[in-house]
This record gives C-alpha cells, structure tokens and sequence, in this order.
C-alpha cells in the first residue's frame, strides 16, 4: 500500500510540472506578443496617421512648409525666364533696324548707286529724250534720292501722258514707264483741230486733220453758267 500511495504523489507532481510548464509558455508567449505591440507602436508616425487629440511635432511641420515656398520660388524663376526672352527679342529686332538704317544711309551717299543710265519705255508720240526733260532727272544723281511724286508730276505735265511707272534697277539704272493718251475725237478752233481723247482732255492743236469723228461746237447760254 505504501508503494502505490508513493506512485500516485509522483503522478501527482509530474501532472503540477506539465501544467506549470504550459503555464509558463502561455506567459512567454503572451509576453512575446507584448512586444510585438509595443514594436508597432514605436514604429507609429505621426505625419502618415492622423489622430484626434494628438498635435504634430512642430519640427516636422516646418520642414514640410519649407517645401511648397521652394516650388514657389520656382514658380517666380519661371517669368524671368520669359522676361530675358523678350529682351533678347526686343534687341535682335533693334539691332537690324538699326543696321538696316544704317545701310540706307550708305547707300544714299555712296557713288555706286549714282545714275548713269536712263530709260524709257512705252513711248509712242512723246520722244525719249522730251519725257527725261520733264523729269528734271540727270545723270550722276543718287537713285535713291529721287522723288517719285515729284517726277511723275513732272512728266504728267505733258497732256499725252497719263500715267508714270518708276523703276530702279540697281546699282545704277533707272527707268521710266509711261502710258500716253490716244486721240479720238477732233474739234474744230480757228481754222486747226484739237484732239481730244475719250476722256474728254485736250492733247494737242493741229492743222493736220486726223481720221476721226469732228465734234461740233455747242454754246451753252449764260443762264445755265453756275458761278461757285
């Protein structure tokens, strides 16, 4: 009877054993969870989560607001940029309107762009040398010189000529285009003939008697005259 009342007290203590070992394992284990938490919350941010009650470390709220001021001084870098392309613009368009004027001025005094030839064209009643006359246009003056306006009013001066071309062909020629008026008509005055065009201006007084229709003379009465 002693032998197995010793037997049970032995199976007694292996049982209270296998509990506190599995008791300690639950601790550990329980433990080894702790940590595990406690990791986490260290590894926690602040600037990733957002939580109600908690305030931000100042510290990390200025270096963030340094940020948007750098992209904005970027964003202010941008229209000088602009402002320096413009300029250079500005000075490209200068610097050639300046050369261009500049080139004008030269060619204006230089002898290369002297006249030593001119011609015309389109002439058929008026000689050559008659439309020069008019111009007032000599040889040795500077192409560039001449007036336009002034010669073709000039020339135009003759009732034959209705219009006037200039035309420079460099260095040193000039030439005159002109249009002269037909005769179409005759009108009899003091024993010679007017010829008329089909505009009605007066080109010249003639005896010769050309082969177009004779205008008669009509006299208007003093009454219909309005004197302005």
């Amino acid at each position: 009877m002693v032998k197995q009342t010793k037997k049970s007290n032995q199976n007694l203590q292996e049982q209270k054993s296998i509990q506190k070992k599995k008791k300690t394992g639950k601790k550990k284990q329980n433990q080894q969870k702790q940590k595990q938490v406690t990791q986490k919350e260290e590894k926690f941010s602040f600037d990733q989560e957002m939580i109600i009650g908690v305030t931000k470390n100042p510290e990390n709220q200025k270096g963030k607001m340094q940020n948007p001021k750098k992209r904005n001084k970027k964003k202010q870098k941008q229209p000088k940029k602009e402002v320096s392309r413009r300029t250079v613009l500005i000075l490209k368009y200068a610097s050639l309107g300046i050369l261009f004027i500049i080139l004008v001025i030269s060619a204006m005094f230089s002898p290369l762009f002297n006249i030593k030839q001119i011609q015309v064209e389109g002439n058929k009643r008026i000689t050559a040398n008659e439309i020069i006359s008019l111009s007032q246009i000599q040889t040795d003056q500077n192409i560039f010189k001449i007036s336009n306006y002034k010669t073709k009013k000039q020339i135009k001066e003759n009732a034959y000529i209705n219009k006037v071309t200039i035309t420079r062909k460099l260095p040193s020629t000039l030439i005159l285009k002109v249009e002269e008026r037909e005769p179409a008509y005759l009108l009899e005055y003091a024993g010679s003939y007017l010829y008329v065009d089909k505009q009605g201006y007066f080109l010249q007084m003639s005896q010769e008697k050309l082969e177009l229709p004779i205008l008669q003379e009509a006299v208007t009465p003093t009454e219909d005259f309005i004197v302005r």
